[in-house]
């Protein structure tokens, strides 16, 4: 009965077997169970920087998929987390899918990390990102108010532009940057 197996294991072979019984003979049905290690976190858009996921103020990050070198892996969820189970103890390589991380957003920190594992235990390695966000624009004369920028429409330097508590001033041709 698998509710019957402590916590943290699993079969390593089928759980039921069905054999014929005849008198007067032994009968020998073995089961496998192993104890399981357990890869889990949180994928997440670390909005302060701390490297620590914080409900509420980070914003989870899904579809990130996480992986064991054996080819393991989950995704992470709405909700950012992810779960691998059942992998052997020992030495493992934790690898994120760099093919799975949205557009626009960096690691924070290595996306390969070796653990050598027990049996029975927890690993928690969280991957916060930060979001490259940019925004641009330019200052300019609209000679002909039509709302759109022609090129013989010059640019006007030195215009303070603010974003959030952040100040830019736009450069000769009316050019301007935020990055986040």
């Amino acid at each position: 009965d698998p509710d019957q197996l402590p916590k943290g294991y699993f079969f390593t072979t089928p759980n039921s077997q069905e054999k014929l019984i005849l008198p007067r003979k032994e009968i020998k049905a073995d089961f496998g169970v192993s104890t399981e290690v357990e890869f889990r976190g949180v994928v997440f858009n670390d909005l302060d920087e701390d490297l620590a996921y914080r409900e509420g103020t980070d914003r989870p990050v899904q579809g990130v998929r996480m992986a064991l070198e054996s080819g393991q892996g989950g995704s992470s969820g709405p909700d950012g987390f992810y779960s691998i189970r059942k992998a052997s103890p020992g030495e493992h390589t934790l690898l994120a899918d760099l093919a799975t991380i949205p557009d626009g957003y960096r690691t924070l920190v290595p996306v390969q990390k070796r653990f050598q594992t027990e049996e029975g235990e927890i690993v928690r390695y969280d991957l916060p990102l930060k979001a490259q966000r940019n925004v641009s624009g330019s200052v300019y004369r609209d000679a002909d108010g039509n709302g759109s920028r022609a090129a013989q429409e010059k640019g006007i330097g030195g215009i303070r532009i603010r974003l959030d508590g952040q100040q830019a001033v736009t450069d000769a041709e009316g050019a301007y940057r935020f990055s986040k």
